[in-house]
């Protein structure tokens, strides 16, 4: 039998809005009492989640992944809002949303999900670009309506940050929670800036 290892694409956090991140968890815990949080290292935007993959494979998804998106212009989004899947009248994640050029993300998420699916991985085909935070165990006759921390959250703003590589990782979980290593990093093309 083959090894395998848990893998996903994703755009890194930069380490100063990972720290603002963190802070909006303290602000926002007293609130959401049994939330498992995430840990700021493994702060990421998911591009492609991929599941488990050979170990074997791995070199090609990274290689593919490169070549399919080193022509893709780095691109600038803001970290901004506080929202909650399925929703923030009964949430299960809780994650921070962001705000830009979503055309260029998606083009190059496209890219990537092509990339993967050559080397024979499907990534999940939703989609929805968020940074998640921490997740909400609710208590069996209990519920936990944040709306209203919703609403006072959505203009918060992290920040802004470059999109300047994608990186495959590889996710272990351990009790303390998932740990992310990188497996391979695709720099993007760097546009330059105008004198």
């Amino acid at each position: 039998m083959s090894k395998t290892t848990r893998t996903f694409i994703a755009l890194p956090i930069p380490d100063p809005l990972k720290a603002k991140l963190e802070r909006l968890q303290r602000l926002i815990a007293p609130d959401v009492p049994d939330a498992r949080w995430a840990e700021p290292a493994g702060f990421h935007l998911t591009l492609a989640f991929l599941g488990d993959v050979d170990d074997t494979d791995l070199n090609a998804i990274c290689k593919s992944v490169a070549e399919a998106v080193r022509d893709v212009p780095a691109n600038s989004y803001t970290i901004k809002g506080l929202g909650g899947f399925p929703d923030m009248g009964q949430p299960r994640t809780l994650w921070v949303g962001l705000t830009g050029d979503m055309d260029a993300l998606d083009e190059l998420r496209r890219r990537v999900v092509e990339a993967t699916a050559s080397a024979g991985y499907r990534a999940d085909p939703k989609f929805h670009p968020h940074i998640t935070i921490g997740r909400v165990k609710v208590r069996r006759g209990s519920e936990l309506n944040l709306s209203a921390l919703e609403a006072h959250y959505r203009t918060w703003a992290a920040g802004v940050f470059s999109t300047d590589s994608v990186v495959t990782y590889s996710s272990n979980t351990h009790p303390e929670g998932p740990q992310y290593s990188p497996l391979g990093i695709a720099p993007l093309k760097t546009v330059p800036k105008p004198r």
